[in-house]
């Protein structure tokens, strides 16, 4: 399946645990993964690497708790 251009420009590049037949400097740090999936909350500004990180994100901003507890009689609801 095709990438979409967000998933596509989000790949990790850069330096990072090597193969023997790679040319990358194994001792490089890890490069960490493009944040772009941002928050449009206005005056927010998060970013996130995911859109499911970014979900989970935006319940921070809307007070959605989605997950109930299953215990019979227990009201607790929590975003994560």
């Amino acid at each position: 399946t095709p990438m979409s251009e967000a998933a596509e420009y989000c790949t990790l590049v850069g330096g990072g645990a090597a193969d023997a037949d790679s040319d990358v400097d194994p001792s490089l740090p890890i490069a960490e993964p493009e944040r772009c999936f941002p928050c449009d909350e206005s005056g927010c500004g998060y970013r996130a690497v995911d859109a499911g990180t970014l979900e989970r994100h935006k319940r921070s901003h809307n007070g959605e708790l989605p997950y109930a507890c299953d215990e019979h009689g227990c009201e607790y609801r929590a975003a994560r």
